[in-house]
């Protein structure tokens, strides 16, 4: 059976403080550093064939720590965090004062101003997904990414509507499993 664990990266100190990431890279903060640690005994159990990576320095940091013993981790631009436009830099507080109308609506379809939609990010990751699930048949596969990208990648897996994908949320560090059985999706839950 293949399978994928979508791993979202650990607590940066934007997180922390409600600041709009996007493709900002951003290591990760002290407080993200343990939360990976304690992932990777959560996770010492699993074998994965491949573990692949965003570019951004938080999500390589934790695949790095989540996988010491792995010689190559291939980082894929696929994987990167949804770029915010504007927003980018920005409290999210901030952000809910400056554009009420546009928060308020389901901006993630449109995407914020000079921003991703949500299509363009479900492109990115099916690309992506799709080259693996042909690369990877029968492995076990770990991808790091960011809370967007996982989303849109999950909602293309599962098929959910793209105005449905916020639903689908990631604290630091958190992850999901999904199987495939006879090229059917399913969750796992341990």
């Amino acid at each position: 059976m293949t399978s994928l664990c979508l791993i979202r990266h650990g607590q940066t100190s934007w997180n922390a403080e409600g600041r709009i990431q996007g493709q900002e890279d951003i290591p990760l903060s002290p407080s993200g550093v343990e939360q990976v640690f304690d992932l990777s005994h959560e996770l010492s159990s699993k074998k994965f064939g491949m573990i692949y990576t965003s570019p951004l320095s938080r999500a390589l940091e934790t695949a790095i720590i989540l996988a010491p013993l792995y010689k190559y981790i291939p980082s894929d631009d696929r994987l990167a965090e949804r770029h915010y436009g504007l927003w980018q830099g920005m409290l999210e507080f901030d952000v809910k004062e400056k554009y009420p109308n546009i928060w308020n609506s389901n901006w993630r379809l449109n995407g914020p101003p000079n921003g991703e939609s949500q299509s363009s990010l479900v492109i990115r990751a099916a690309s992506f997904l799709d080259d693996i699930l042909k690369k990877h048949d029968g492995q076990s596969v770990a991808i790091v990414s960011h809370e967007c990208l996982l989303s849109a990648m999950l909602g293309y897996i599962l098929k959910i509507p793209l105005e449905m994908h916020c639903a689908l949320r990631w604290k630091n560090c958190g992850y999901v499993w999904v199987g495939y059985v006879n090229g059917q999706p399913r969750l796992i839950f341990q």
